[in-house]
């Protein structure tokens, strides 16, 4: 990290609240979430007794086999992709506000470790107010590992960047995953993950349902959607309802929505997380020049710009 950079970042620390939240993006069409913050990548012992004969005829195997198909098929044939990120996440019991960012993502090369082309991704939010025009760029293996994050948002102090690690605290608060974990392929792991574990806690009871809905739309555009439900809470269950919906088209995902289980008798399922990816466009050619701090296109401040903001800002900011 450049010395500026590195100082630029102590300073700003004092002016942590008014950073605030990195939200989540999510559309307003589908109305249902839960209480409590999800917990990423939770841990599940499995049972080494188990056997895949013994989940062969479970009925969550189609929507299992229908996300890796995906999957499989998007790490084949998609480079990269631009859309419009659409997201709304359920923290500490509320439902945050709906999170619209354009975002760029050029995927991860996962045959090619020293590839010249690293899993990048570049977010700027149009929506809501508060955030407008925050960017964000992340770049794995450069920058130390940290992401590059201009604030946004309708204050004098709107063009702050600085450095910070993805899964800190401060860049997750408001979010439930880091910008490392954003995209098409990362949603359709956590859903073949959760399929898995899912599958192991109902495996005796089968009380899980699994449809398939055909001519459901997203946004104008015909789809296929995927629908899990399991009906009673149990241990170790965490989702009531996850909804995926594919692109009739090109078979790609365009949302992805969890519910968690009604409080009361007779009221609605409460979403948790839904992540919408509008006029998705694959494979554009993405170049290093659209994740580059230094691209015109950009608000962050270059590395001259920081040493000037710096020498400028730093008496009236330790005043305040």
């Amino acid at each position: 990290m450049r010395v500026n950079d590195y100082l630029f970042q102590r300073t700003w620390m004092l002016f942590l609240v008014i950073f605030g939240c990195m939200s989540s993006f999510t559309s307003g069409q589908e109305q249902l979430v839960q209480s409590k913050p999800v917990e990423s990548r939770q841990v599940f012992k499995v049972d080494p007794n188990d056997t895949s004969k013994q989940l062969a005829n479970h009925p969550l195997q189609e929507a299992l086999q229908i996300a890796r198909q995906t999957a499989e098929r998007i790490d084949r044939e998609v480079k990269d992709y631009t859309c419009d990120l659409v997201m709304r996440e359920r923290i500490r019991g509320r439902l945050s506000n709906i999170y619209l960012a354009q975002m760029k993502l050029r995927c991860e090369d996962e045959k090619d470790p020293k590839s010249e082309n690293p899993f990048s991704v570049y977010l700027h939010f149009l929506a809501p107010a508060k955030v407008k025009g925050r960017e964000v760029l992340y770049v794995q293996g450069r920058n130390e590992g940290k992401m590059l994050a201009r604030n946004g948002g309708p204050s004098n102090l709107k063009d702050v960047t600085i450095l910070m690690k993805p899964d800190s605290k401060r860049a997750m608060r408001g979010r439930h995953y880091p910008v490392t974990e954003v995209g098409i392929t990362n949603i359709l792991g956590r859903l073949i993950e959760e399929a898995q574990r899912t599958m192991i806690v109902d495996r005796d009871r089968r009380e899980c349902e699994v449809r398939v809905i055909e001519n459901a739309r997203i946004e104008g555009r015909s789809c296929r959607c995927v629908q899990v439900v399991l009906p009673q809470k149990r241990e170790n269950l965490r989702f009531h309802i996850v909804r995926i919906f594919l692109d009739n088209e090109t078979g790609f995902p365009l949302r992805y929505a969890a519910y968690s289980w009604p409080r009361e008798k007779g009221d609605a399922p409460r979403l948790i997380e839904e992540y919408t990816f509008l006029n998705l466009k694959v494979n554009v050619g993405l170049s290093d020049a659209d994740f580059d701090r230094e691209n015109t296109a950009y608000r962050f401040y270059s590395s001259k710009e920081v040493a000037s903001s710096l020498e400028a800002n730093l008496p009236s900011v330790v005043g305040n």
